[in-house]
């Protein structure tokens, strides 16, 4: 079956969509951890005060809807008619 440029460029792009959605996802955690090994009183009202666990929730739950939802509908190339 002969690939066309367009499939090939479709391809290339939803990689990388989901190369993105990864990179951004993990950015958060990532910056998160190297601050608490650097300075980890900075993080500590995150974790002691109940508004500071209620926004971790939050921003876990927002990361993973935006992770499914990026997977799911956001990145995908629309085929040409």
């Amino acid at each position: 079956m002969t690939v066309t440029i367009y499939e090939q460029l479709q391809r290339a792009l939803t990689a990388e969509g989901r190369l993105s959605a990864v990179v951004l996802s993990l950015t958060t955690p990532v910056l998160a951890l190297t601050i608490y090994l650097i300075q980890p009183d900075y993080l500590k009202p995150l974790t002691n005060d109940f508004f500071g666990i209620m926004g971790l929730i939050v921003a876990g739950i927002l990361t993973v809807a935006g992770w499914f939802w990026s997977i799911g509908s956001g990145i995908s190339i629309a085929r040409r008619p």
